[in-house]
């Protein structure tokens, strides 16, 4: 009951994205509780990114409504993931950090920092391509092959190399900054 409630809150969302996309560039007036700080801002948007990208995909791949809820789930678990990760990795740069401001912490010490690194990227990596490959499984060969090229058209900007740019274009834009 719950998820068909957030299903249709989802199809609502989506028919209001067309019409936010077309109101002018500036700055929106800041919510009657006071300007939204901090992490709070980067979750809506995030959330607003991922609905955005679920309803894309079930206009595109023609999902389902129960492969709708479960693409949803599996982009909650990959979100999780990504912040676990980067939780254990803001934390590990804390332990170096400490371990630098100390100079006699042995070169041992940072040889295990460097080794508890490696191993958190690779446990990520290896977590991120179970996720995705979950992920892909909810959907049928016709629908995976459409969700690569949406995939692809949605973030081809940040996977274009530099070899395929003009000589003094940037990645992101004029100034060359990432903004997430």
């Amino acid at each position: 009951m719950v998820k068909r409630w957030f299903l249709s809150g989802l199809l609502s969302l989506a028919l209001c994205v067309p019409f936010a996309a077309q109101l002018p560039p500036g700055d929106a007036p800041p919510p009657e509780g006071g300007p939204v700080a901090g992490r709070e801002g980067r979750v809506n948007r995030r959330e607003m990114g991922r609905l955005y990208l679920v309803q894309r995909m079930r206009e595109k791949l023609g999902l389902s409504d129960a492969q709708t809820l479960k693409v949803m789930d599996a982009f909650d678990a990959i979100d999780k993931a990504r912040q676990k990760h980067k939780d254990d990795v803001m934390a590990l740069a804390l332990k170096v950090k400490a371990h630098l401001d100390d100079p006699k912490t042995p070169d041992s010490v940072f040889a295990g920092d460097i080794k508890e690194l490696k191993r958190l990227r690779d446990d990520f990596r290896k977590n991120l391509g179970e996720l995705e490959e979950r992920l892909l499984a909810i959907m049928t060969p016709r629908q995976q092959v459409k969700f690569l090229v949406l995939n692809r058209e949605l973030l081809g900007g940040e996977r274009e190399s530099r070899s395929e740019r003009r000589p003094g274009q940037h990645r992101n834009g004029p100034r060359g900054r990432r903004f997430h």
